[in-house]
């Protein structure tokens, strides 16, 4: 009996949220999918020492733990001399050039602070950018012995997930997958696309369901409007991801048209740009939104802040005002420095996403008195401060950018696997979804794997055993055939 396979290495991802990667390999091709960094007080690698001769990277989408670890491929020099570079959908390129030059900054700070070797140079980031190719949604294209397929993730804009067949078999990889019907401004994930061997998320593999959407929405506003009742002079600082969780709050913050002055900060301005550009990747009601009335389906009454005076200007105001600013962890970005100058009773942080263990963000979460925070200073220059956290804190559920696990469960019955591998998610999630897998009445055949990090799997499929079911189709084919002659003899 004949046996052909692939080979999968998970290179990080394992166990954990952050620096997915992983190495696909067959007899002569090797691809990368992702290749990401897990940031944290000390920022996080994929074992890339594990890699030689990639022939190509298929990226995803633009956040920084599936993206951030790219131009370490070109530093390392673990590209092969036919490399045909890295895949991903024109929003993604956009965005990655933003997000890799913000990382690269970070970079160079922490490299410094710790007294660490530098990882790259700005020349690697440069060779990094420039082999960027973009490839539209359901448009395949080839590397080597794969043929891969992009098709919507519903997770940010311009997310993917991905099909890739080869002559041993199909591998879905979904990378991160939105919930379905949750976001205000894309399309749902799409489903039905058949597998032998599924690579899938499990970032809530604990959550059932996330709350109802409109609950969520309510209550962010409600808090907002609670503050300000409390605290007519107070502030409310939002801090956000650069891009996505940013444009689902602002354009609920301009659905709502709340009577309180509302600024962004950061590269939110420079990925809403990327987001103007890129309306026809969302979903028909912002299109008609923007195509027909040319409003801007995110920016209602907001005012962009572009210098410094502008920051001391609102911090100082008499009158309340919202503020939108990267990082959603509190590790870079203007976030911490609006959360220093700001840090007083009268004032209300509201965190809206996953905070990371390790980050500053998490700290203030979970109640720490006292957190160390990296901010920039009014030369521009980055400086660490131990803040003693007075600013009122909440967090609202429900407005993650990843799917629960009834919705993980529904996509990977669309998919109909025999094998399943479950990444990007801590422990206890990965493990509450592979339970919930192994009783599910259309999943419990599958087999379920919880990989481990630097361990190579073989994807095999029964060559013998896929030629004898193409043989009887074949027949049943050839006799339906006779039996329609026969029919239309028996007619005439």
């Amino acid at each position: 009996m004949l046996v052909s396979c692939l080979e999968v290495c998970f290179l990080g991802g394992v166990c954990e949220v952050g620096r997915s990667c992983v190495l696909l390999k067959s007899e002569d091709t090797r691809i990368l999918l992702d290749c990401g960094i897990k940031q944290g007080e000390l920022t996080e690698y994929p074992s890339l020492e594990l890699v030689d001769g990639v022939d190509a990277v298929v990226l995803t989408h633009a956040h920084i733990d599936h993206s951030g670890a790219l131009p370490l491929l070109f530093s390392m020099g673990k590209c092969s001399q036919d490399f045909m570079g890295i895949f991903c959908t024109p929003p993604t390129v956009a965005l990655s050039h933003i997000m890799l030059r913000d990382c690269w900054k970070l970079q160079q700070v922490e490299w410094e602070r710790f007294n660490l070797p530098r990882l790259y140079d700005y020349e690697d980031l440069v060779e990094c950018l420039n082999n960027f190719k973009s490839v539209n949604y359901h448009s395949s294209f080839n590397v080597g012995d794969f043929t891969i397929t992009f098709y919507e993730s519903g997770h940010v804009l311009g997310s993917c997930f991905l099909k890739i067949e080869s002559h041993d078999g199909t591998l879905v990889y979904s990378s991160d997958i939105g919930g379905f019907n949750r976001s205000n401004h894309l399309n749902p994930p799409e489903t039905g696309t058949r597998c032998d061997w599924l690579i899938l998320e499990s970032t809530y593999g604990t959550t059932l369901q996330h709350p109802a959407i409109k609950q969520v929405h309510n209550s962010l506003i409600e808090l907002i409007r609670s503050h300000f009742e409390e605290h007519p002079e107070g502030k409310v600082l939002i801090p956000c991801f650069a891009f996505a969780r940013s444009q689902e709050v602002m354009r609920l913050l301009s659905i709502r048209n709340l009577p309180y002055p509302i600024y962004y900060d950061g590269m939110i301005k420079e990925t809403q740009r990327v987001y103007d550009a890129h309306v026809a990747y969302m979903n028909e009601e912002v299109k008609n939104q923007f195509y027909q009335t040319r409003q801007n389906p995110f920016l209602g009454d907001f005012t962009p802040i572009e210098t410094m005076e502008q920051r001391w200007k609102v911090i100082r105001s008499e009158k309340p005002a919202i503020i939108l600013a990267p990082s959603g962890m509190l590790n870079g970005g203007w976030a911490p420095f609006y959360l220093s100058k700001l840090n007083t009773p009268e004032n209300l942080i509201i965190f809206v996403g996953y905070q990371a263990e390790g980050t500053p963000g998490r700290e203030v979460l979970d109640g720490k008195e006292k957190v160390k925070i990296t901010i920039l200073d009014e030369d521009y220059e980055w400086s660490e401060e131990e803040l003693e956290v007075k600013i009122k804190v909440a967090k609202v559920e429900g407005f993650s950018s990843h799917a629960a696990a009834n919705d993980l469960r529904t996509f990977a019955r669309s998919c109909k696997p025999e094998k399943i591998f479950l990444v990007h998610g801590d422990p206890q999630n990965v493990e509450a979804l592979s339970q919930i897998f192994k009783k599910d009445k259309m999943l419990k055949d599958a087999e379920t794997i919880i990989p481990e990090k630097g361990k190579s799997y073989q994807l095999k499929l029964d060559i013998a055993g896929k030629d004898l079911i193409k043989t009887i189709i074949d027949k049943l084919e050839d006799l339906e055939d006779r039996i329609s002659k026969i029919e239309k003899r028996l007619g005439q």
